[in-house]
């Protein structure tokens, strides 16, 4: 891996008369060597939306989204490297400083550069959706020609600027989409890396899946009141926490199959849609907000493996078996719940989704080792409450 080597343009050769680009010939060894501004052809008219696919799972991509869930751990290894004089034949300019620690974070920065950084699309263009675009570029170019299409600060928009059809993938930590912009689409954010995003006073739509597979995220700042949420918007998504939701309803699939270890509901939101986090396997702790009234039946879709603890509120006790089977509430079974709050009127539940949980417990039951003694009676006993109330 050459760290210092000088960014260059190449354009796809031979490309003169196809119209319809169907794959994106991105070699990894140029990158390596330098060619890291792609541009397309003129004559191209479309793009499609898997062109990128081979690049977008191979090595390079693969190691750029490590380095970015990992900067400070990548930075703690090259200091090491340095302090043990491992890279003596590597020389250093003014900018990267004088210190092992400067030094190292210059290292981690050039490594982030070995990549496909820019990409530069011709007048003739004229669709192009946001799958189509390699991961993490640092800015997608438009010839001012162009008639469907324009770039503001590197990130892509419909000509009127409207709408926002694709961010590059990590330019910073931080965006701000422009005032005036009213709709995020589809896959728009997806497989990008921030830390902050900042939504305008104008957005009036974000499409589906709009921020799928984003790495990062610790804040959001939303300035629209009023907004139509798509479905899926952070599904398959790595975070470490979601406080900085900022909408009175989490959507349906919002966080689906996402990689979170703290769901924690913020203050402000008051239903969670169907499959909200459905298949988020890595969590560690459920913690539901006083606010929220309503929670549908499949929102916390954990599977059986999660049997941690749920903080929530007294008023949401009957909705208890809307969480994994194995789960305590508050510190206490189900059961004790079940007694102690959900007795004659106060059980409200839906008798289908009562019934789905004695599936599932009989399930459980069904694949313990016989020696798991007390699992075993745990679970009877959960049963057993479960068959008083259906």
């Amino acid at each position: 891996m050459i760290l210092d080597a000088k960014e260059q343009w190449y354009t796809l050769e031979n490309l003169e008369k196809v119209e319809h680009m169907q794959f994106l010939p991105i070699d990894a060894y140029a990158i390596e060597n330098g060619k890291r501004c792609l541009e397309i052809p003129e004559g191209v008219k479309s793009i499609s939306e898997d062109a990128a696919a081979v690049y977008n799972i191979g090595s390079i991509v693969s190691n750029i989204s490590y380095i970015l869930d990992h900067q400070e751990l990548q930075r703690i290894e090259w200091e090491k490297k340095l302090r043990q004089r491992r890279l003596i034949k590597m020389t250093f300019p003014k900018e990267a400083g004088a210190t092992a620690s400067e030094r190292s974070a210059y290292l981690v920065g050039k490594e982030l550069r070995v990549r496909l950084v820019k990409m530069h699309l011709p007048a003739s263009l004229e669709s192009v959706s946001a799958a189509a675009f390699p991961k993490f570029l640092e800015a997608i170019e438009v010839d001012a020609g162009n008639a469907q299409y324009a770039s503001v600060d590197g990130v892509l928009f419909s000509k009127d600027l409207k709408k926002l059809i694709r961010y590059p993938g990590y330019t910073g930590d931080q965006y701000s989409i422009p005032e005036g912009t009213e709709c995020i689409a589809q896959e728009a954010f997806s497989g990008c890396y921030l830390k902050k995003l900042t939504l305008p006073a104008s957005i009036k739509t974000i499409e589906r899946n709009a921020f799928r597979g984003m790495s990062g995220l610790e804040e959001m700042d939303c300035q629209s009141e009023d907004i139509a949420l798509g479905t899926g918007l952070f599904s398959e998504s790595k975070l470490d926490q979601i406080d900085w939701w900022p909408w009175e309803s989490i959507t349906k699939a919002a966080f689906m199959n996402s990689s979170i270890e703290h769901i924690r509901i913020p203050e402000g939101v008051e239903a969670i849609e169907d499959y909200a986090f459905a298949g988020c396997r890595y969590v560690r702790e459920i913690t539901v907000s006083e606010g929220v009234k309503s929670i549908e039946r499949n929102s916390f879709r954990l599977g059986m493996g999660f049997d941690g603890n749920i903080s929530l509120p007294l008023h949401l006790y009957p909705m208890i078996y809307r969480f994994p089977p194995l789960t305590t509430i508050n510190g206490m079974p189900k059961r004790k719940i079940s007694e102690r709050y959900l007795s004659g009127e106060n059980c409200r539940e839906d008798r289908e989704v009562m019934i789905e949980q004695q599936l599932e417990l009989e399930t459980a039951l069904g694949k313990l080792n016989f020696m798991n003694i007390a699992a075993r009676r745990y679970i009877q006993a959960e049963l057993q409450c479960l068959n008083s109330m259906i």
